[in-house]
Formats: C-alpha cells, sequence, structure tokens
C-alpha cells in the first residue's frame, strides 16, 4: 500500500474553505482505497475527516491538470510520497525545505 500526500479542499469542512493536508492510501493496482483530511485543533491534537472516493479522484483528476509551475495562493502543489513503515514516513504534506548548510570560517 502506498500513502501520498496532497493539498486540496476538505470535502466535510467545505469546498470552499482552507486549503487542507489529505492522506490518499492506494492499493497495489494504482486505484484510490481511502483518504482522509488531517487537521490540527485547537487542544494540539490531529483530527480527520473521510473524504468520499469519488471526490477524491475528481481533485486528483484536477490535480493533473495543473501546470506544476503554477502554484494555489502561493503554496505548492505537489504531493509527497509515503512509505508506512517509519515515524518520519507517516507524516504527509508539504515538502519542508532543508537549509544548506553554513561552513564556519576560521
Amino acid at each position: 500500500m502506498k500513502i501520498k500526500g496532497y493539498r486540496f479542499p476538505c470535502e466535510v469542512c467545505g469546498e470552499n474553505k482552507v486549503i487542507s493536508s489529505i492522506q490518499v492510501f492506494f492499493r497495489k493496482n494504482g486505484e484510490v482505497s481511502y483518504a482522509r483530511a488531517r487537521h490540527f485543533s485547537a487542544d494540539k491534537k490531529f483530527y480527520y475527516h473521510q473524504q468520499s472516493l469519488e471526490y477524491t479522484n475528481r481533485k486528483l483528476g484536477e490535480l493533473a491538470n495543473i501546470d506544476p509551475c503554477q502554484a494555489l495562493d502561493g503554496k505548492s502543489i505537489g504531493h509527497t510520497e509515503v512509505e508506512s513503515s517509519s515515524k518520519l514516513r507517516t507524516m504527509v504534506g508539504l515538502p519542508v525545505p532543508i537549509p544548506k548548510r553554513v561552513q564556519n570560517r576560521s
């Protein structure tokens, strides 16, 4: 099973609301088996909203038709591939830029 992270509005909260992190679970044959929106609550805990397969497939189709150089509201619209074997790999969302190492001159 593969898990990929995408950014589009949560179906439960409303399509015109804030962009959410969506975790999409794929079967081995490439079909979407499950999708959920990940939200962060005021008490600093995550909660999830299940997304319908029809909605998820429609949004994935829309993302496929967007030029990768374009961005929504200045945010990246790509995806991050995730394996389900380690803690770091369970985090899904936008890739975080890694700062270049600064070398001290002596």
